[in-house]
């Protein structure tokens, strides 16, 4: 069954909770600092990056992923013709790939920190179908649609919210806390996003 989280096949959970709210200096360069949408009592300080694409062909599969403050921090690209998608750092590393045509689902790998594997084992459907779960540095996080146009990411134990991908139209958008970043989270977060924002079947 097709399960990517911004088509049909996830339970929407619409119950909000409260995000970690530890602070932090940005790991590099400056974060782009936005206002935060999520929702509780004392939001945290978030930084807000955007993927940006051709305006008349808007795809999460060609565009670069800057923030506020204009500086660009990821090129993600789908040559023509290819099912092969390259996310790149700034300074042209590569960070991860996607195989989309590999069967029976698509494979993911980044360099030093995801094997080679499924996209459906990295963001693997939990059993209740309610959220996608994926291991980030022996930790597990939920990946929990709200709607149709957000997905949350929360401590599948604790329930605290580390980040957002958020889909409107054509303008599709990253929130992360300011310690999940620090965390190691910004760079997994990017790939999800792509994942998610693919329209692609991850499973």
């Amino acid at each position: 069954m097709y399960t990517n989280p911004f088509a049909l096949g996830w339970e929407n959970d619409q119950t909000p909770h409260n995000p970690s709210s530890s602070g932090g200096g940005p790991a590099f360069s400056a974060l782009p600092i936005g206002s935060s949408t999520m929702a509780c009592p004392n939001p945290p300080q978030i930084a807000v990056f955007n993927f940006l694409s051709d305006p008349t062909r808007p795809s999460v599969l060609n565009s670069v992923v800057a923030g506020t403050n204009s500086l660009q921090y990821f090129n993600i690209e789908t040559k023509p013709g290819s099912n092969y998608t390259t996310i790149s750092r700034r300074n042209g590393e590569v960070y991860a790939t996607v195989n989309w045509q590999t069967q029976p689902c698509p494979v993911v790998e980044a360099r030093g920190t995801i094997e080679r594997q499924r996209t459906s084992q990295w963001a693997r459907l939990a059993k209740d179908r309610r959220r996608r779960v994926t291991t980030i540095k022996g930790r597990e996080y939920a990946w929990v649609p709200q709607g149709s146009l957000c997905v949350k990411l929360r401590d599948s134990n604790a329930n605290e919210e580390f980040a957002r991908i958020i889909r409107n139209g054509p303008s599709m958008t990253l929130q992360i806390t300011i310690s999940a970043f620090n965390d190691g989270l910004f760079e997994p977060c990017v790939l999800a996003s792509v994942l998610f924002l693919s329209g692609k079947d991850i499973d």
